[in-house]
């Protein structure tokens, strides 16, 4: 049985750490602490800076540009070019390969894809309450996404949209992982961290836009759209064969 750590939490990302790992591992997987001292793996989230002697670290990545990263942990791959120097920072031993393991999801889970919206907001959890509220009784072209729901639910409304705006950044993974043109937007700044995870993610892809669309004031459908309309990477490279090539436990068949 596979071993592996991630935050027990909400957040859309930790939530994708037992569904991915538990669909690509031929032994499954098993959830420990952290602080267990069974060898285990660290997959999805800014987590990074959680890994000990006792933790490979695939995929990864961190919150804040001043994390600190344990030397010691074995690390296999990070989310992004920002986390690998933050880490060879600390005294790491980093290779260069980058890769959020949500970006293997169209392996694993293939939706149909029947678009029936024309933008999808997708917020952060924290931001949830106040945007359902905002944007509940808007245009039927317009929809709300709950990341809270199950993961194939998120990727089914996902897949329904022309186009993603979200304040989480696994929304924004997720969506690029299905070749769906996906924006930042920041309703506020109650998230934890300095931005570093979105930027860091963007680099990996070589995404060129990686700065939000500030909507601060929850502003209309249409004009989020309007001030997102050259947020839209068209053009981003995916590439998930290195990340695959260092996968730390046996894969199922693909």
């Amino acid at each position: 049985m596979l071993k592996a750590f991630w935050f027990l939490s909400s957040n859309f990302g930790d939530a994708l750490n037992h569904y991915i790992l538990s669909r690509l591992s031929r032994d499954g997987v098993a959830y420990i602490d952290v602080s267990d001292r069974d060898k285990k793996v660290v997959a999805i989230g800014s987590i990074l800076n959680w890994c000990n002697e006792n933790c490979i670290a695939w995929g990864p990545g961190l919150a804040n540009r001043q994390d600190q990263v344990n030397p010691q942990a074995e690390i296999r791959a990070v989310r992004g070019p920002l986390s690998r120097q933050r880490a060879l920072e600390c005294g790491a031993s980093v290779p260069e390969v980058y890769g959020d393991p949500a970006l293997l999801l169209p392996l694993l889970y293939r939706p149909p894809s029947r678009k029936k919206f024309s933008l999808g907001i997708i917020p952060h959890y924290i931001d949830q309450a106040a945007v359902m509220h905002r944007y509940k009784a808007e245009s039927k072209e317009i929809r709300i996404i709950d990341v809270l729901d199950t993961p194939e639910r998120v990727i089914d409304e996902i897949v329904s949209c022309d186009r993603i705006v979200s304040s989480s950044l696994h929304g924004i993974i997720v969506a690029h992982a299905y070749h769906i043109p996906a924006a930042w937007l920041k309703f506020g700044e109650k998230i934890g961290g300095d931005d570093m995870k979105y930027v860091d993610y963007f680099l990996s892809v070589d995404c060129a836009i990686n700065v939000p669309i500030a909507c601060h004031d929850l502003p209309s459908p249409r004009e989020i759209l309007a001030r997102a309309e050259h947020h839209f990477e068209q053009e981003f490279l995916i590439n998930t064969s290195p990340l695959l090539g260092c996968c730390p436990f046996e894969l199922v068949d693909l």
